[in-house]
């Protein structure tokens, strides 16, 4: 059964309406100029050339470390010096940001990953008040979920300006660059810590149009539209279903989310 998408997720306003309208009606505008006039990000906050040029780990390995939560754990369409496990600490991982360039469309807009830091997770999961539904499960989410595990890459200097360049585009959708620590697992068995690349959607408005956060039913709401949702690169329950199994096969079910175990299983009891 379709929802009705303007009971769960915010509609456009009258005037991109009409913006989304007039592209649609012109042949000549590709789908990225109609992305254009509706998607918004903040500024990227680290710059790829600045990297190379004048960051010392950069300069030494010879390289940018990426960080991929999501469909860059499963998804790869770029060449790396090097890959491994790693997980950052401070964060949690959550599908509250709305997609209507992969995973769904201007009017039904799917969901997808973004990460967000304590504090902004807490504020969130506490909009509501504190003795709701979604703060009582969050709260037993962030008890079991610690460290968030991920696959860590590391780009060439000499590719990373076009690496980059491709992933901005794969990402265009209200995302932009930090650079932050990473605890980093090699083969052997070996961890350090390095600075890494990662992709976050913010969680102010202004500065994200594609940013929703928690509704006050939680999980389940996040259910509903991952389990219908369509877009250009397929369904929205088949990104959950691949990153979860091969978050399961690299790391072990003891390092994946909680909240993204918890989502699977609604999502699927919908699909039955």
């Amino acid at each position: 059964m379709l929802l009705n998408n303007s009971e769960e997720l915010a509609p456009l306003s009258e005037a991109d309406d009409v913006n989304v309208q007039q592209a649609s009606l012109n042949s000549e505008l590709s789908l990225e100029e109609m992305y254009k006039l509706h998607l918004k990000a903040k500024d990227h906050e680290v710059d790829i050339e600045q990297l190379i040029n004048h960051d010392e780990q950069v300069k030494k390995d010879g390289g940018i470390y990426l960080f991929g939560y999501g469909s860059l754990i499963w998804k790869v369409g770029w060449s790396y010096k090097h890959k491994c496990k790693g997980f950052i600490k401070g964060y949690k991982r959550r599908f509250w940001q709305q997609s209507r360039d992969h995973r769904g469309s201007f009017e039904f807009p799917g969901r997808v990953l973004t990460i967000m830091n304590d504090s902004d997770y807490r504020e969130q999961v506490t909009k509501f008040g504190s003795d709701t539904h979604v703060a009582r499960e969050e709260a037993e989410f962030e008890r079991k979920d610690t460290d968030l595990y991920g696959m860590c890459y590391l780009i060439s200097n000499e590719e990373a300006i076009e690496i980059f360049k491709d992933l901005d585009y794969r990402e265009k959708g209200g995302y932009y660059r930090k650079f932050i620590p990473c605890n980093l697992i090699h083969e052997n068995g070996e961890s350090e810590i390095k600075n890494v690349i990662v992709y976050v959607g913010s969680t102010n408005h202004d500065d994200n149009t594609e940013f929703l956060g928690p509704t006050i039913h939680g999980l389940s709401d996040d259910g509903k539209i991952i389990s219908v949702a369509i877009g250009p690169s397929g369904k929205n329950s088949e990104y959950l279903f691949q990153l979860v199994d091969k978050m399961r096969e690299v790391f072990g079910e003891e390092h994946v989310d909680q909240y993204l175990l918890a989502l699977e299983k609604d999502v699927k009891s919908r699909l039955e």
